[in-house]
């Protein structure tokens, strides 16, 4: 790896989910950034990867997973006083940063 410069691993990954964009709609993880991060090459890594579907779908399962992990956790999350942390799923974020998606669970009377 280079100074300054993405891995070789990084822009791999970046094309495979620019690729699932580009030639599988998006169906299973919608990335509109992927083709962006892979900058004035875009068109020539992601033809590098245009072959291999098994591994675009792949990668975009895992993204899909990691990216529904990171909302459970957040929609978890209950304490709303700012500045504490939410550790849920082994995320530690600040509450500020999270965006305040869910109130206290609604209470029931009998």
């Amino acid at each position: 790896m280079r100074s300054g410069q993405p891995s070789s691993t990084a822009l791999r990954v970046a094309a495979q989910r620019a690729a699932h964009q580009e030639f599988d709609g998006g169906a299973i993880f919608r990335d509109p950034f992927a083709r962006v991060l892979l900058g004035p090459d875009a068109d020539a890594l992601i033809a590098a990867v245009a072959d291999d579907r098994r591994m675009r779908f792949w990668f975009a399962a895992r993204a899909r997973f990691a990216e529904d992990c990171l909302h459970e956790a957040v929609l978890r999350v209950e304490d709303d006083r700012p500045n504490r942390f939410a550790t849920q799923a082994g995320i530690c974020t600040p509450r500020t940063a999270l965006p305040m998606a869910t109130s206290p669970p609604a209470t029931t009377s009998a």
